[in-house]
């Protein structure tokens, strides 16, 4: 079978080559297709709030808290917290969702990775405050790639000048698994 000479990028149609085909066995452009697909996804949250279905009030007090849009079914499939929280025996389907125990950034971090995954943060360009940051909010919403991602970039951060700062974060943010490995490694 061959593709219709009349049909070109530039009349909106693509000729689909064998290449394409192949990529999409080995699965490689499938997952590039994919994340593009959850990237348009996780755009529409934000630029077309009106199309999300469920609304979160994030932020420690009122001076920070904003409203965070997101789609209850993608959240759901990906995290049991919200699969309990938005579908649940307990759910409150019209009413915002109330966070209030981390700043709005951290929970866009969060939904980020949610919507996307792979290849969405770049975890090493954050402080290690930022980290256990994220981390609580992973733990706390049963997102456990992201937990085990954080844990892996905290443990790599832990420098010997790290180390103080990083005991001292994980004692605040109770992550004793962390305080035990820190305790003993090279780092102290």
């Amino acid at each position: 079978m061959s593709c219709d000479p009349g049909l070109s990028a530039s009349a909106g149609v693509l000729p689909i080559t064998a290449d394409f085909l192949l990529g999409l066995r080995d699965g490689s452009t499938k997952k590039r297709l994919q994340r593009g697909h959850l990237r348009d996804l996780a755009e529409l949250r934000t630029t077309h709030p009106d199309l999300c279905d469920v609304t979160f009030e994030v932020g420690r007090d009122d001076a920070e808290r904003r409203q965070i849009s997101a789609h209850s079914l993608l959240l759901a499939i990906r995290s049991p917290y919200f699969r309990s929280m938005l579908y649940g025996p307990l759910r409150q389907p019209d009413r915002s969702k109330v966070i209030n125990d981390m700043p709005p950034e951290v929970f866009e971090r969060v939904l980020d990775w949610i919507y996307v995954r792979d290849g969405c943060l770049d975890l090493g360009e954050w402080s290690l405050e930022e980290l256990f940051h994220v981390r609580y909010a992973a733990d706390q919403f049963q997102v456990s790639d992201l937990f085990e991602l954080c844990n892996r970039f905290i443990m790599r951060e832990m420098t010997y000048e790290r180390a103080l700062e990083g005991w001292h974060l994980a004692i605040g943010f109770r992550a004793d698994g962390i305080m035990d490995k820190v305790s003993k490694s090279d780092a102290l």
